[in-house]
């Protein structure tokens, strides 16, 4: 039986176990990112990679807009993450190139593109459809 098939039988057998890793490394790659990976095979389940750390500075000083005179009740309401708001900080706000927002944020320019599209999209959104705005802070 190849190895993989054996794996994928251990993990259905052992399924419920707790597996304590503690810091153990293969080549660079820690044991319970091989765990989770093999895991994720066995029951074919989608892993997303993890999210890369960013480096997010901007504090706003309100965390909700909606439209005047319409009950928050009554409004239907988009969030704005930290990520988006910082985007939109640096590139609208400060008015940053992308390459230059993105290095700040710690991120690939691609991905500041993306988030940047995002919050644009939400912005707008809210703004055209009287939707209230929901700015994260955690």
């Amino acid at each position: 039986m190849p190895n993989y098939l054996l794996m994928r039988e251990w993990l259905a057998n052992n399924k419920g176990r707790v597996i304590s890793t503690g810091c153990w490394e293969v080549a660079g790659i820690s044991l319970k990112s091989i765990l989770t990976l093999l895991w994720a095979y066995a029951y074919n389940e989608s892993v997303p990679r993890p999210k890369k750390y960013r480096c997010i500075n901007c504090r706003p000083d309100a965390n909700y807009f909606k439209p005047r005179g319409i009950p928050l009740v009554d409004l239907e309401e988009i969030s704005l993450t930290r990520d988006e708001i910082e985007a939109i900080s640096l590139a609208d706000y400060e008015e940053l190139y992308h390459e230059e927002a993105a290095m700040k944020m710690k991120i690939s320019r691609q991905t500041f593109g993306r988030i940047l599209n995002g919050a644009r999209k939400k912005v707008a959104e809210c703004l055209i459809r009287g939707k209230a705005l929901k700015i994260e802070t955690k």
